[in-house]
Formats: structure tokens, sequence, C-alpha cells
């Protein structure tokens, strides 16, 4: 499976370079409890790398491992998933509903029509995580199974079908939808990109061809933008740039389709995401630029962005985390 990019993000293929890790969360008993290994597995380095595969996987923020996931074909195109968020620091603020999503999506994607679970029944918010996703719970195996202090245990199965997922990497605002990109936003994208009067302010406009390996190597590959879908129409009207340009800094940008502009969107848009990166995805401060002051900085700053100056001829603004958090609670 090649590497899942979203926001900060990074669901990649676990290699040789990831064994010290994976042994030291797989040895450590903190980690491994709801496993059932409450004193950690006991497993040596050697032992780790012999045990990766092709559904190894390794979950990354901003570039630094947090934890571990994995998939197996289950036969009747079914696939089999486990994760564990493994960093205390990356635990309970809602990434595995995220992660999860990214990882699911990309089984269905490639032809899987299942997926299947099991937990522990006391793990109770695994399981909220689960059913939250969509899984549907088919049995209790009650005292199946003894942990590593040969105490009796029971387990959960779950299945998943796709018509029953809801994505947690997907935004919902009243009108809108925000999702990573996909191939087949290609002709829409374009619609934006190279249409002049929108291009005005950015540079000039695109061909099909620089928004084509543009989509593909930047929003797809590296993840750095979101698409964002007019719900009622179901067209792509909007490029949102989100990427982080060094940790838990994140820049944010819009550009909607010139037919969609002065209702409201990149305002809808925009602040939906700045709400999750600073509740979910850890951002401590959150700029955006710009040269076109008579439409974009008045929209900066409505989005509680402070203005900073003008630094290589744009305006630059910014809201900070506690800036938000003020916000938030007036």
């Amino acid at each position: 499976m090649s590497a899942i990019k979203y926001i900060n993000l990074t669901i990649r293929p676990a290699t040789a370079a990831d064994v010290p890790q994976l042994a030291a969360w797989w040895n450590d008993g903190k980690v491994m409890a709801h496993a059932g290994f409450p004193l950690g597995l006991g497993i040596s380095e050697a032992e780790v790398a012999a045990g990766l595969s092709d559904g190894s996987l390794i979950i990354e923020e901003n570039g630094l491992p947090i934890g571990e996931c994995n998939f197996r074909p289950a036969g009747d195109r079914a696939a089999e998933i486990g994760i564990k968020i493994c960093e205390a620091s990356a635990q309970n603020r809602g990434l595995g509903k995220i992660i999860l999503s990214l990882l699911i999506r990309r089984l269905f994607d490639n032809g899987f029509e299942k997926i299947v679970l099991d937990t522990n029944p006391e793990n109770h918010r695994a399981c909220r995580v689960y059913e939250a996703l969509g899984f549907k719970m088919l049995r209790i195996n009650a005292d199946s199974w003894r942990d590593q202090l040969g105490r009796l245990q029971s387990s959960t199965d779950y299945k998943l079908i796709e018509n029953n997922f809801v994505d947690f990497s997907h935004i919902h605002t009243p009108r809108l939808l925000l999702r990573p990109f996909a191939a087949d936003d290609l002709a829409q994208l374009h619609e934006i990109f190279s249409d002049p009067e929108t291009m005005e302010h950015i540079e000039p406009p695109f061909t099909l061809e620089k928004t084509a390996q543009f989509l593909h190597t930047f929003c797809i590959e590296r993840g750095g933008a979101l698409a964002c879908v007019h719900k009622e129409s179901g067209k792509m009207i909007g490029y949102v740039l989100f990427k982080a340009t060094e940790p838990d800094i994140y820049e944010i940008g819009w550009i909607f389709n010139r037919r969609f502009w002065r209702n409201g969107y990149a305002y809808e848009a925009c602040s939906a995401l700045i709400r999750r990166a600073f509740e979910r995805l850890g951002a401590e401060e959150i700029f955006a630029e710009t040269n076109d002051s008579q439409k974009s900085l008045p929209l900066m700053e409505k989005l509680g962005m402070g203005y900073v100056g003008l630094e290589n001829n744009m305006h630059l603004c910014c809201i900070k985390r506690k800036d938000y958090e003020n916000n938030r609670n007036t």
C-alpha cells in the first residue's frame, strides 16, 4: 500500500527502520494492555522484523511516529484491521476516527467489500469509535481467551460495509463537505484554476497539464489541501489549502469557483477547518497571506485572524490557539 496523506497525518508502510520503535511499543505494558499483554510482549527486534508484512503500517503526525495500524485479507473480499495510538500525546484527541477513516477508505477503494475487527468489550472507548464509524457488532465471544496474566477475557467481533461507513476524514458544514482530493476531481479543479479572474491575485491560470500535476503531487500525494464540495449540487467548488509549515503551525488558503463567490462558502469551509485543526490536530498557530486586500483580507479578519503586517508585498494574518480559545469562549 502506498502512503496515505491527510493534513499533518501520514499512514505509510513500516520498514526496517521502524523496528526499534515497534519493539519499544510492543514491549510496553501500558501500550499493549488492551491487547491482553499488560507486561508487554517481551519480543526482540529480530522477531519484530520477521513479523513485518505488506499490511504493517506506521502512523505519523507531523512526521513523527505516534502509532501503528495493520490490515490483512480475511477471505471473501474482507480485510481485517487493527490500530494502536501508542504515544500518550496523540491519545484522546479524536485522531483514531480520522486515521481509521483514511485506512478504511483506501481499503474500500482497493476492492475490499467488508472490514472486520475484534476488540475487548471492556475497551469501551474503542467500541464507541468503531460504532461511530459504522461498524456493526456481530457477536460477543464470552470468556474466549486468557490474557498474559491468565485472566479470562471476552472479545467482540465487528463488521463494516461501505454503505454504513461514516468517514471522519470528511468535514461537514451545513452546506459543504470538505474531503481529501481524488483523481476524478481534475475537471472541476481545472475549472477553478484555469479562470483568469479567479487566479488574478494568485498566479497565471493553469493549463490542464499543470492542474493535473498539481492535483496528483500536492493535493493527493502530499495531502496539502482539501476539496470543498457543494452538498446540494454535488459539485466540487473549492480548493482549501491546509499544510504544516513546521510542527503545529499551519498555512490556510482558499480558491473557490467564481460562480459560487459571495455566498459565504469560503468562510464556512475555513472556519470548520480551523476548528478541526485546533480541536483535533494539535495546531498552535494558523496563518494566511494574500495580496488581495479587498476580498481575502477582510475574510481572514472575519475568521479571527489578527493582522501581522506586510511581508514581501503580502498581507500576513494569523490566529494562535489562545486567541481561538478566547474567541470560542466569548
